[in-house]
């Protein structure tokens, strides 16, 4: 019982120190900023590898900053720095996620491709109110502006 209390402090406090960083791109030269059209826009997962998720499953989201983007894996929150590096280039230097255990597997092995896809993530495209996220080595993934 008090480790479950404990995990759950654990927990809490990482979201917390995960939404109220403050560190911006100017603080770090390695990190070229969010570009002006995805700062502030949220959008929701509608296809992974040219497939829609799930429908019964929670929604992926993804939401971007300044300098990083945050959302839910559809259990979990996640917070990852991006380095746009010219062009449609990008890349996801550091990602962090909290760790709850959800009750469906099919929810936590959907988590677990989404995030391992925006690790290796490589370059974007806006196209109107559609966005795709692509790497050579995972599945691409579309979202729809909320």
């Amino acid at each position: 019982m008090r480790s479950m209390a404990l995990r759950k402090l654990l927990v809490a406090l990482v979201v917390a120190l995960a939404s109220t960083a403050t560190e911006s791109p100017a603080q770090r030269p390695d990190q070229s900023a969010v570009p002006a059209g995805l700062v502030g826009t949220k959008w929701r997962l509608v296809e992974f590898d040219g497939a829609a998720p799930e429908p019964d499953l929670p929604s992926v989201t993804l939401a971007f900053g300044p300098a990083r983007a945050e959302g839910s894996g559809g259990c979990n929150w996640f917070s990852a720095w991006l380095e746009f590096t010219g062009g449609q280039r990008v890349a996801v230097p550091y990602l962090t996620a909290t760790r709850r255990d959800c009750i469906h597997p099919r929810i936590m092995d959907l988590e677990a491709r989404y995030l391992a896809a925006l690790e290796t993530l490589e370059s974007y495209r806006l196209d109107g109110d559609r966005l795709v996220l692509a790497s050579a080595t995972s599945p691409n993934l579309a979202f729809r502006r909320e």
